[in-house]
């Protein structure tokens, strides 16, 4: 057989495979359609359904999120409750328990033992959510919430919601179930409490503390990525890693003294403990950058002493590269006692034009507010 047949055959081949494929994918396709299509008529809801409905004069809305690259899928249900209230409850969790015995968060008392045992109550609308969790009937509705598998309930801008949490990827729910769940969220909005002044709990003491123990980190991380910006760009040490290493040595203490500071300003709230967790994480980046920054800076802005220009003679060169861009650098004889050489990050432009061996270079340095000598210039 010669090879302009064989080259035929091995086409034709292909071309009949990729037939097979392609019917085979379209039939499982058209099988999906219509399958979801017959659980549908049944009453069933499928992944990425949303819709709305009616039962017993109770409208509410579902929305069956499949999951994505970077969330969870849930179930949610929800209905309407004009209230301007608010209240976040879960199972109570080891997290939660542990922060309660140390006493930095407090949990909503409904005085029933085994409920506040079971659940963990958040909520800025305390006196609200004590009244109307102190009706056995709602409690025991919630625990039918909790018994159907979904795993949060919340009310908040007028909207009461039951969500499941990390629902099944390829679990269907009935339209029968979520039709019960709307009518357990209607017992719980139902006969609610009036609350008047809604904000009235949140003093403006205590939101003063709450703003202070956020604006500090924050207000950190801003202020530090600038200064660490123009330390590195305007104020660069020869030794920028020990510069970086001697700031822990503020920093840590100060990002210590800041938790406990933290822990005083935010305790004694049910949502306590979530958010010391928060500010000390923005605290931890606050503060080391701060202090990175800082002492970088500092370190050349206030140094007014006289600046001294060394010869020497490049050893050697070499680039990094990153995602976007190339950096150049260049070794060059050092001028301190007990170095043999500096690595200075040099422009494109002066990179080309080194020798290694031959090249001559002045830096012009200044010995640093805080004794760490940096670079003025170089030519």
């Amino acid at each position: 057989m010669d090879s302009n047949k064989l080259a035929l055959i091995i086409l034709v081949a292909i071309i009949a495979l990729a037939v097979i494929l392609i019917t085979l994918v379209i039939r499982s396709i058209k099988k999906n359609i219509k399958m979801n299509k017959e659980l549908r008529d049944q009453g069933v809801i499928i992944r990425g359904d949303r819709g709305e409905g009616n039962y017993e004069n109770i409208s509410f809305t579902y929305l069956h999120f499949g999951g994505s690259k970077n969330a969870p899928p849930y179930f949610e249900i929800t209905i309407q409750c004009p209230s301007p209230a608010a209240f976040k409850i879960t199972r109570e969790s080891g997290f939660d328990r542990f922060f309660k015995r140390l006493g930095v968060c407090v949990e909503i008392d409904t005085g029933d033992l085994e409920f506040d045992k079971m659940f963990y109550i958040n909520s800025r609308t305390v006196e609200f959510t004590r009244q109307l969790l102190s009706d056995q009937k709602k409690r025991d509705t919630v625990r039918m919430i909790f018994d159907g598998g979904f795993n949060e309930l919340t009310l908040s801008g007028n909207l009461l919601k039951a969500r499941w949490n990390g629902f099944p990827r390829n679990k269907n729910l009935e339209m029968e179930k979520v039709q019960q769940i709307a009518s357990f969220l209607n017992t719980i909005g139902t006969d609610i409490p009036v609350i008047y002044e809604p904000d009235r709990v949140e003093n403006s003491g205590w939101k003063t503390k709450r703003i202070i123990a956020f604006a500090v980190p924050i207000t950190l991380i801003i202020t530090g990525i600038i200064s660490l910006i123009a330390g590195l760009t305007t104020f660069l040490p020869l030794d920028e890693g020990t510069v970086i290493l001697n700031s822990f040595k503020y920093s840590i203490p100060l990002l210590l003294l800041f938790v406990f500071i933290a822990l005083k300003l935010l305790k004694g709230r049910s949502s306590s403990h979530v958010e010391l967790i928060i500010v000390t994480a923005l605290a931890l980046g606050g503060f080391i950058i701060a202090g990175m920054g800082y002492e970088l800076t500092l370190n050349g802005w206030l140094d007014n002493k006289e600046a001294t220009t060394h010869h020497t003679i490049v050893i050697d060169k070499y680039y990094t590269k990153s995602k976007n861009n190339y950096s150049y650098y260049a070794n060059v004889q050092s001028w301190r006692q007990g170095r043999k050489s500096e690595t200075l990050k040099v422009r494109r432009s002066y990179y080309d034009n080194l020798v290694p061996g031959v090249s001559r270079m002045s830096v012009t340095t200044k010995p640093g507010k805080f004794d760490f000598e940096w670079i003025v210039d170089y030519e």
